[in-house]
């Protein structure tokens, strides 16, 4: 919702923390944990995978909420709103 590295034609211009702000701890929603034991099965880690997919799937949430369709990231408010009005 708010990472985003900025370029220009020639450089990446998020060259610190101020200019590539990120989620903090605070901000995150809760989720709901549900350990699953699979004793048959060796443990694959935790969350660590899941990173690479939210994005995706709070993308297609969006659209099946609301119909708007935009593939930049980060979704910020203005995007998403200039994504349903078009």
């Amino acid at each position: 919702m708010k990472e985003e590295v900025r370029f220009d034609n020639a450089a990446v211009l998020s060259s610190d923390w101020t200019g590539h702000p990120i989620l903090t701890s605070t901000e995150a929603p809760n989720p709901e944990v549900r350990l699953i034991v699979r004793r048959i099965e060796s443990c694959h880690g935790t969350g660590e995978i899941s990173q690479f997919k939210t994005g995706a799937v709070v993308a297609n949430a969006l659209f099946d909420a609301v119909g708007a369709r935009d593939r930049r990231f980060p979704l910020t408010p203005d995007r998403v709103k200039a994504a349903m009005n078009s």
